[in-house]
């Protein structure tokens, strides 16, 4: 394996309700997700472009699969605008878990808890870094 390849290459954000957190994450990204369903899980993929270099994953509504703020975190991409997904987030029912963060040369954090509870990460550059 090349030590310079990304090592992660799909998440699950699990939730208990696939159409709330489907609509909720449309919205705070302004996206749209592709809805799947089979016989014991339902999927709502984030958008993906094909290119398997681009890592992508999906919400998950599945037995077995709890929504916690204490497990794995996922940082999204928030550019071009930290804030506006946050303002958007926090309209819908989000709570900031750690407030936007000046990071340096690395840009900004935040963490907030979605409608399920999870603690997602968002990250965007400095404008000038864009």
């Amino acid at each position: 394996m090349q030590p310079t390849k990304n090592k992660i290459n799909w998440f699950e954000i699990p939730t208990n309700d696939i159409n709330k957190s489907k609509a909720f994450y449309e919205a705070i990204f302004d996206i749209k997700m592709e809805y799947y369903e089979q016989i014991d899980e339902k999927l709502a993929f984030f958008p993906w472009n094909g290119d398997y270099k681009v890592n992508t994953g999906t919400l998950i509504e599945r037995e077995g699969h709890k929504p916690s703020k204490d497990g794995v975190m996922v940082f999204f991409d928030a550019n071009p605008d930290i804030d506006l997904v946050l303002n958007r987030a926090i309209k819908l029912g989000a709570k900031i878990i750690h407030a936007k963060k000046d990071v340096g040369v690395n840009g900004y954090l935040a963490v907030i808890s979605d409608l399920d509870d999870n603690s997602i990460g968002l990250h965007a550059n400095k404008s000038k870094d864009l």
